[in-house]
């Protein structure tokens, strides 16, 4: 009877091989355009920050939206993959949509206010775009476009065909600085995960150490660290309480499984997204490695550069 609360039934298990074998096959043969089909069909056990990780461990160079190269799903350009306006949180879906078609009729936008001339959007679509970097072929950095999007927006705007636009009044602005590390906080905000950096470079407390996954199955019942990036978990209920089985991301993208167990899990809960610095011992179960837990903490991130204390 348990069984049969997971079992699947003969044709059941055939079709599924069937699905299987061809998805292995695409991915084997088309890498790229294999991950970014998947991304494109929104469905998956993981979240979308997953596949984008799987994306550039199979040699995708991933890449911010972008007005002239992206469109409103993932678009694949060679080995370039640009995230779609879909990830972004808040963009209206309207003028997402079109920014796709206008470009297809009337060519690359030229500069910003070429955009703004020939898509409606609101200020808080416009600078959604700006900070997640989709003006970035401008050469301008994001707090100069910002400023220069609030002039243009304060102007009335028509949409012409381009012959007769005049341009935005110039006017002499100090020297706006951004630091790198911007970036990573920006796409944390707006898309929910990182694309410039990896989380580990944002730690407080940089990464030490030089255990991975791959290095699990040589160390069988070693005692090791390392720090993982939190995917996520499944509840097991035991007589002794609550178990976890946990699924991590190490540094070099690899996954990684861990187990922990009631009395462990107590002292030491998954508290959510982010990295963790993990203790246990190696062990081998059916000759897969995994991690059974002992000590593990929660790491900080840096203080976000934009909001400076």
């Amino acid at each position: 009877e348990s069984f049969a609360g997971y079992s699947f039934c003969k044709a059941h298990s055939a079709s599924f091989s069937v699905e299987s074998y061809q998805s292995l096959y695409l991915k084997a043969h088309y890498p790229f355009e294999f991950i970014t089909a998947v991304l494109n069909n929104f469905g998956g056990f993981y979240k979308a920050e997953i596949y984008f990780n799987e994306a550039k461990k199979l040699g995708v160079k991933l890449r911010n939206p972008c007005v002239n190269n992206g469109c409103y799903l993932n678009t694949l350009k060679g080995e370039k993959l640009y995230v779609g306006f879909t990830y972004l949180h808040n963009l209206e879906k309207k003028a997402a949509k079109f920014i796709e078609r206008e470009r297809e009729q009337h060519g690359l936008f030229s500069s910003l206010q070429d955009f703004v001339q020939r898509v409606s959007i609101s200020m808080d679509s416009l600078e959604i775009l700006i900070f997640i970097g989709a003006f970035r072929f401008t050469g301008k950095n994001k707090n100069e476009l910002a400023l220069e999007a609030r002039m243009l927006l304060s102007q009335p705007v028509q949409i012409t065909a381009g012959l007769f636009d005049e341009p935005i009044k110039q006017y002499d602005l100090p020297t706006l600085e951004r630091e790198p590390k911007e970036d990573a906080f920006d796409e944390i905000e707006l898309l929910g995960f990182p694309v410039s950096y990896k989380p580990f470079d944002l730690l407080r407390t940089p990464e030490t150490g030089n255990i991975r996954a791959k290095h699990f199955p040589a160390l069988e019942g070693k005692h090791i660290e390392l720090i993982g990036y939190y995917v996520c978990k499944k509840d097991v209920r035991t007589k002794k309480g609550l178990l976890n089985f946990g699924c991590w991301l190490d540094s070099d993208g690899d996954l990684f499984d861990t187990v922990h167990f009631p009395d462990n899990l107590r002292k030491y809960p998954i508290s959510g997204k982010g990295c963790y610095r993990i203790q246990g011992r190696i062990v081998l179960d059916a000759g897969h490695p995994m991690l059974e837990v002992i000590l593990m903490e929660k790491l900080p991130y840096l203080s976000d550069p934009r909001y400076p204390d």
